[in-house]
């Protein structure tokens, strides 16, 4: 027997959305047995011969087979602080922040980022005292008071391990500030790449 493989590229409209794919194998001119295997669709302009699915890149980490909960941390910052946010998972892990500012604050005052300064993101829009400002990774939103909210730059996420970080609020003003991560770990697929 002998096994071939064979790739090729499928064009898509990039203005239209892809509902669904229907393969059909046609054999045409030859004699004996085609036998088809491990038909994989992969989305990217990169042929690997492995996809996994998301589900089995990262998973909630785990103690003795039981998932680990989120871990919470809360600060109350004047101005400005370094606060380490401790990730025990071996990966990277999104943070979940809450901010309440306790007086209001201009635009652009409001600043969280990494250790030191990259990675930052910045509320573009003033805030007013008893706000609730959410910068959620692990949803990808971003809220004041339930509605939407202005900012520059990306969600936030802390390295493994112990994870430095500075957050700014407007000069001598304070916030109370949030945070929360799910520790992550690799997922079966993960360990095959």
């Amino acid at each position: 027997m002998i096994w071939n493989r064979t790739a090729g590229m499928i064009t898509t409209n990039p203005a239209k959305r892809v509902a669904s794919v229907s393969v059909k194998i046609v054999a045409e001119d030859f004699s004996g047995t085609i036998w088809v295997s491990d038909l994989q669709l992969q989305d990217g302009n990169a042929i690997t011969g492995y996809a996994a699915a998301p589900v089995e890149m990262l998973l909630k980490r785990r103690e003795d087979g039981v998932i680990i909960g989120p871990k919470h941390y809360n600060a109350l910052i004047r101005s400005e602080a370094t606060v380490i946010i401790p990730n025990q998972g071996p990966l990277p892990a999104g943070i979940d922040y809450t901010i309440k500012p306790q007086a209001n604050m201009a635009a652009d005052s409001v600043v969280l980022g990494q250790a030191l300064g990259a990675h930052r993101i910045t509320v573009t829009e003033a805030l007013s005292a008893g706000d609730t400002v959410v910068i959620a990774a692990s949803t990808r939103t971003k809220t004041r008071n339930g509605g939407p909210l202005a900012t520059d730059g990306p969600y936030q996420y802390a390295a493994a391990a112990d994870s430095k970080h500075v957050i700014k609020v407007e000069q001598s003003k304070a916030a109370v500030i949030l945070a929360q991560i799910q520790e992550m770990e690799r997922g079966k697929g993960a360990a095959k790449l």
